[in-house]
């Protein structure tokens, strides 16, 4: 992507670049969460911790002042408000289905994706800007992107309107 240090974990070469650097789970980790139950309230609670990961890596991003860009902090400052305000909504529904709502990030998340990525955006210097961007464009794609893989995994379609209108 144009020389820029930081390249975005979507598509073949963020994949690649992930991969490399360990970014991911050990297979071992990924197994033990086959043998958990999943219903609607888990898939709700783990969209909820999703949704504060986002919230905590854009707090970083303007907490570390990773860029001085106002249309691109703005811009995060938004996407904050709508993701507390997702997981919000979210915890709400958890306790509707008898769940204890999450209110917190994904530990997992956190440690196999956020903290690395802004670990390289920290890294990246003269590139930062331009990598914040990559950065919120690419959190942006994987929020999208789960909610549009949970939608035919919900047994309740209300739950699978909620996952459509947030995903979208």
């Amino acid at each position: 992507m144009g020389g820029m240090a930081f390249e975005p974990p979507i598509g073949p070469p963020g994949y690649k670049r992930m991969r490399e650097r360990k970014m991911f789970p050990p297979i071992e980790e990924l197994k033990a969460l086959t043998d958990k139950p999943r219903t609607d309230a888990t898939y709700v609670r783990t969209a909820a911790s999703l949704e504060y990961s986002l919230v905590g890596a854009y707090q970083q991003i303007i907490e570390n002042k990773y860029t001085s860009d106002a249309t691109i902090l703005e811009l995060v400052n938004i996407f904050s408000e709508h993701h507390t305000a997702h997981a919000e909504a979210l915890a709400g529904v958890t306790k509707q289905l008898g769940a204890n709502a999450c209110t917190t990030s994904n530990p997992k998340i956190d440690s196999y994706l956020i903290h690395p990525l802004l670990a390289l955006v920290e890294a990246s210097g003269a590139n930062q800007a331009e990598d914040v961007k990559a950065l919120v464009y690419s959190l942006e794609a994987l929020a999208t992107s789960t909610y549009q893989s949970v939608v035919p995994v919900f047994n309740q379609q209300s739950l699978r309107y909620a996952a459509m209108s947030i995903g979208s």
